[in-house]
Formats: structure tokens, sequence, C-alpha cells
């Protein structure tokens, strides 16, 4: 039985879109062709453009598709291998093994974003120590013993924009992150105040520290690394502490402020604002490149095995 010839034409180098899987296979350099360039997530897409998709998305969808001599199977991440390689009669292409290893592998981290974590968007904790002190993120803005610091007309509580951290006076204050020192002021309530200016990947990111004394020879303008001493922690008494924020965008009057209103009042913009919590977005920004390369190394031995597999099939 003759099978319909496909319809259209292809781009050099591009396999053409067929209107039946099972479509016959006729000369033998045809066949071979057929079977490097059939394999595909979705008809007439070459297996060149799988790996940029996600395959359980794929999977989930039923779209992963293999197309063989006179059949076709179709399902999700649990193909048969043996017998994909059997279908072929012994002759395994790079397209199968480039396909088994998407199948088989899960997410594995590229090579560039391990070399990415080590730059510009990796922070650490300004203290040694990380004990909390009262207030957390977006609690309400009160003095250890319950009295508030100030509130809107309607009597709403403002809510705290950081945390706050037990510490000692004269303690040494770190940056958080490569950056330069773009602010620093002093209060006379609460002493002084700096924040410093990181660019990331992801933006312009700004961290608040108060209670601290600048420490000598930095000033607005002075570079700073992550890790490095900048300030000390300032004297309160029995109030003593340290407040870390990360505001999430450049530098502006707002991003000075220790707590917010629940709702804009007295000319604030409502909490959170661009304010996000600090103890999750350190967590999510630490140094984790040994993690990420024994995920790679991980890989790359699941690999050796599924191609040592396969390659036993021939």
């Amino acid at each position: 039985m003759r099978t319909p010839a496909a319809t259209g034409t292809a781009e050099p180098g591009r396999a053409r879109a067929e209107p039946s899987i099972a479509a016959a296979i006729r000369p033998q350099a045809r066949r071979r062709a057929r079977l490097s360039n059939s394999i595909s997530p979705l008809r007439a897409t070459r297996l060149s453009r799988l790996r940029p998709m996600p395959w359980r998305a794929l999977a989930r969808a039923g779209a992963l598709r293999l197309s063989l001599r006179w059949r076709s199977l179709q399902g999700g991440a649990r193909f048969k291998f043996g017998e994909v390689v059997r279908g072929l009669k012994g002759s395994i292409s790079v397209p199968l093994i480039a396909l088994a290893i998407s199948v088989v592998m899960p997410d594995v981290p590229r090579a560039a974003t391990v070399a990415d974590v080590v730059a510009s968007d990796v922070f650490q904790l300004p203290l040694s120590s990380w004990a909390p002190h009262c207030l957390g993120f977006g609690s309400q803005w009160r003095y250890c013993n319950g009295v508030a610091l100030r509130a809107c007309p309607n009597g709403a509580v403002w809510l705290h924009t950081g945390v706050d951290i037990k510490a000692v006076a004269g303690q040494g204050v770190m940056a958080a992150a490569d950056g330069v020192i773009a602010g620093y002021i002093i209060d006379p309530q609460f002493h002084g105040g700096v924040l410093i200016r990181h660019r990331t990947s992801f933006g312009v990111v700004l961290t608040q520290y108060w209670h601290v004394w600048l420490g000598a020879g930095f000033g607005v303008g002075s570079r700073v690394s992550r890790g490095q001493t900048f300030a000390n922690v300032a004297s309160m008494g029995d109030r003593t502490h340290f407040h870390f924020a990360v505001f999430r965008g450049d530098f502006e009057s707002n991003a000075w402020r220790g707590a917010l209103p629940p709702t804009a009042c007295s000319g604030s913009p409502a909490f959170p604002y661009r304010f996000v919590d600090p103890n999750a977005f350190l967590q999510a920004h630490l140094q984790r490149q040994p993690e990420l390369l024994s995920q790679v190394e991980a890989a790359r031995q699941r690999i050796r095995a599924v191609l040592g597999w396969l390659l036993g099939l021939i």
C-alpha cells in the first residue's frame, strides 16, 4: 500500500512535516535521515529544539512522540528504550541518545548558572550571629515593652520594614553583597543609618543598616565587598540591636524607612512598598556554588550511566 507523500516544502536542514506518523520509509538513505529527524517533541520540530523545552510539561501534554518505522510510540516520561532501540534494528542514532537523556535526566543546572551564582547576585548575613530581637518583617513597630513608635491618625500602628537582630555595641557590621555606599544619615534617636546599593542581574537592590556607626575610611561613594566590615553596631543601652532591611529598587527617600503604615497615611506609602522579607531574600541568594557543582557532577554520573546502558543495547 502506498502512503501519500508529504505536502509542503521544507527549509534547508529541516525535516518535512508528514500527515501520517506511520508513513512508510522508502529509500535506505531517506530512512536514516528520517530516523534522525523524526524524533521530536512536536510534529515538524527538530530534536535540536527539544533541549530548551521542559520535558515534564511536554509529557503531561502528551506531546512527546517517537516516530519509528511503521509505528509510533507516544507517552510521558516512561519510555521503554529497549523496545525503541530494538525497533531501530541495532542502529542507534545520536538524536535517540539525546532524547533518552532528556527524558531520564531531571533539570540540571547549566554551567553558566553556576558561574552566575558567584557574581553580583550572591548575598550573605551582615552579622556573624543572627538571633532575632523583638521585631521581624511586618511586625507592628513597637518597643519590646509594647509601646508603639508610630501610628496613623486612625490609630493603625506602622509595620516594620526589616528585621531586628540581637547585637552588642561595637560588633562589626559587614556588607551583605558587593556594592557602593549610597547614603549615610544620623538620627538622634536611632543613630546611624546606611544604604548600600547593589547591581544584580534582577535589578538594583538597596540594603539598609540601622543603629550603626560608619567605620573610619568609609563614606558615601565608598565601594564595599561582600563580607567586608564597614560599620559597627551603635550603643542604645538596653535597647541595643541591629536593624536590617532589603529594598527592591533604586535610591529614594522611602528607602530609609524603618517602618511604613499598613495603609497609606501621613504622606507615606503603604507597607511593604518595595521592601521584601530580608530573611527570605538572604536565604534565596546565599552562595550555593558547592551545591550547584554537586548537582552538576551527579548529573554527569547519571548521563554516563544512561549512555552506557543505551550503547550496551547496540
